[in-house]
């Protein structure tokens, strides 16, 4: 971004400086943080909404620290005759969502989500993991086996074997 007026210098700059979403309490807090950032462009940005509940600084220990003071704030919340609806709970990545699910769900407070959590079992490495591992024991035919399971991983592990002397059919016996 800080070489696109040298890259293309006939290029128009458009500066968007309006903020529709967030209040301004937040949006001022927000500046502060992204202006200790010295390699960037230098922008002021405004929100035509109103300024908003002061914005609160936590730290936590640990992640688990964390997702159960937000289920101590949503509880309370609820307790207090807020509809839960009205609250949203935004997270840089679907990963991070688990560990607050689960506090979610511990602790009995109703959520809804966009997206679905994250699943190891569906992650590639496990799948050919356990692909392997059902063809070893004898579950799977080696066609199935080589449909569902990426076949440099069965190669990569059966080179493996091959180095300590096994052969891969001859693990499949000896499990």
């Amino acid at each position: 971004m800080l070489n696109f007026t040298r890259d293309y210098p006939d290029a128009e700059t458009v500066t968007l400086d309006v903020n529709y979403r967030c209040s301004g309490q937040i949006l001022s807090a927000a500046m502060h943080v992204i202006g200790e950032n010295k390699k960037r462009f230098s922008k002021k940005l405004s929100t035509p909404n109103q300024v908003g509940k002061a914005v609160q600084i936590r730290e936590f220990q640990n992640p688990r620290e964390e997702y159960l003071a937000v289920v101590s704030e949503l509880r309370e919340r609820m307790e207090n005759g807020e509809r839960l609806e009205d609250t949203a709970i935004l997270l840089r990545t679907n990963q991070e969502a688990e560990g607050l699910v689960g506090a979610l769900m511990e602790r009995q407070v109703p959520f809804n989500m966009k997206e679905k959590l994250p699943n190891l079992f569906q992650h590639w490495i496990c799948r050919n993991l356990l692909a392997y591992m059902h063809f070893a024991a004898g579950d799977w035919p080696i066609m199935w086996i080589l449909k569902s399971a990426d076949l440099s991983w069965l190669v990569f592990l059966t080179s493996i074997l091959y180095l300590r002397g096994l052969q891969f059919v001859e693990l499949r016996f000896r499990c």
